[in-house]
């Protein structure tokens, strides 16, 4: 829904989500065999020895002893997700689910790779089952305000961060400050993105999605010196204004940013103009000024590299 361009969404760290098993009937399973805790070990072993065949060979055999815990999946998915197989976790952690549907990490999991692969639909029916567990969660609220944001969901988005920075207020909200941030500028509100992101966003240490996000929340509220101090050279000009370009033309399709700055001129072969009163009939005492501004022009959007945190695009940072 959101045009590549606008996806600076960053995910938590899932620092906070309980790995063992937390749904209601857990209490109720049998407790795991010995021969499955030793087939783990072992495959815990071989992880940090990087003997991953070793290690997939015996959460495999783990997995096959049916006691119904999780423990190897979740141990098999994220041995895949290391190695950047995210095709190879999916269908772990969606046989986890049938486990114990409602694990609030594997959840998670299965919520992050459902959104990397535009599946809105499903990674959201993941963070409402992970959040029915952990309603506090932080990461999992993040990853459903993602969601919503990717599906054009913005107020819904919003309070899902609103909240779990008022639950979470002793957390480290950089990401979720972010996201919020982005979150604004998509519903047409530069202003409020500014204000959220102008301390974090100035400090050395901020991230590069934080820094831009608030660049551009400076460059569509006209501010562009700043903007560009901010930025520092990681963008190209041409880059910068098509961006600022793009981004209103998103917000007014959506009926965002009633009352716009003029738009920029982005390059030679691309021309905008500010509204323009029509002139008065001449045999009219009273003027009459038509409020209708003339139509900008089309901007032509060539391929542009999107604004994810590198972090992202590599998923979990679990």
């Amino acid at each position: 829904v959101i045009p590549i361009l606008f996806l600076a969404l960053v995910l938590a760290g899932c620092e906070m989500i309980e790995a063992s098993p937390n749904s209601a009937d857990a209490a109720l399973r049998a407790p795991i065999t010995s021969r499955e805790r030793a087939l783990i070990y072992a495959a815990d072993g071989a992880v940090a020895q990087g003997n991953y065949p070793a290690a997939e060979r015996d959460y495999m055999a783990a997995m096959s002893e049916g006691s119904g815990h999780t423990e190897a999946h979740l141990g098999l998915a994220q041995l895949y997700l290391k190695k950047g197989q995210s095709d190879k976790a999916l269908p772990v952690l969606e046989k986890a689910l049938e486990v114990d549907p409602d694990h609030a990490f594997t959840n998670y999991l299965v919520g992050k790779l459902y959104l990397d692969a535009n599946r809105y639909a499903d990674a959201t029916g993941a963070f409402d089952r992970g959040l029915r567990q952990q309603p506090d969660n932080l990461d999992l609220a993040t990853g459903k305000g993602v969601t919503e944001d990717m599906q054009g969901n913005h107020i819904a988005a919003q309070m899902q961060y609103l909240r779990a920075m008022k639950t979470n207020p002793t957390a480290n909200l950089s990401n979720v400050r972010t996201n919020l941030a982005m979150s604004y500028l998509l519903s047409g509100e530069p202003k409020k993105a500014a204000d959220l992101l102008k301390n974090e966003g100035s400090k050395a240490g901020a991230s590069s999605v934080t820094r831009h996000n608030l660049a551009l929340a400076y460059g569509l509220l006209g501010q562009h010196a700043q903007a560009k101090k901010l930025i520092n050279g990681e963008m190209d000009e041409a880059t910068r204004q098509l961006t600022i370009a793009r981004m209103r033309e998103y917000a007014e399709q959506r009926g965002g940013m009633k009352t716009l700055p003029l738009k920029p001129r982005m390059s030679a072969d691309v021309t905008t103009q500010a509204p323009v009163a029509k002139p008065a009939p001449k045999k009219v005492v009273k003027p009459v000024v038509s409020t209708k501004p003339t139509p900008a022009a089309t901007v032509q959007t060539p391929a542009v590299e999107p604004l994810v945190d590198a972090a992202k695009k590599g998923s979990a940072r679990d």
